[in-house]
């Protein structure tokens, strides 16, 4: 479950961050390619994380009701 999880924390980030990029032209030439790979990595490190805290609340709750 926890694998599925952040499987799916990666697609939605890995979705979603060339739609904003692609959206936010004031980034265009404003904004290092470093700059804007850390924040991937970051975004993309801080989804798993709360994928995974969903997950650990949903089972423990199913295991308590």
């Amino acid at each position: 479950m926890t694998l599925i999880a952040a499987v799916g924390a990666i697609s939605f980030v890995s979705w979603l961050f060339p739609i904003v990029l692609g959206v936010a032209k004031a980034l265009n030439f404003t904004v290092s390619a470093v700059d804007i790979i850390v924040f991937y990595f970051v975004f993309l490190t801080i989804s798993a994380i709360i994928s995974n805290v969903i997950v650990k609340i949903t089972i423990n709750s199913k295991s308590v009701g």
